[in-house]
């Protein structure tokens, strides 16, 4: 069975004699269209750099739970190079997806 997702729009005209100004609807179930409608609040530069160096302290930390659960010793310097790498590719992601988005928007 398949089950389409439902949306509500507030711009739909509810009686019969309301005019309704045709405006194109980006739906948030499109891939891609994360953003489409609104205007990026920071530079892609910005945003990749913010989110690698997120992903890099939350993997710092969550490598120094695990440390403190298990009772493991591993070195600092080799966590944060694994997650230091990790937050570099995820990083370049998103400042790809944030230049993609930018470029849309400034086509479209």
């Amino acid at each position: 069975m398949n089950i389409s997702p439902v949306s509500y729009n507030s711009k739909i005209a509810l009686k019969a004699n309301d005019k309704q100004t045709s405006q194109p609807y980006v739906s948030s179930h499109v891939p891609g269209s994360i953003g489409a409608t609104e205007k990026l609040k920071y530079k892609p530069a910005v945003i990749g750099l913010l989110n690698g160096i997120t992903w890099t302290g939350i993997g710092f930390a969550f490598d120094k739970v695990l440390q403190k659960m298990f009772k493991s010793q591993t070195s600092n310097k080799t966590s944060l190079i694994v997650n230091g790498a990790i937050g570099a590719v995820f990083g370049t992601y998103a400042y790809i997806k944030a230049k993609q988005i930018e470029k849309m928007q400034n086509n479209g």
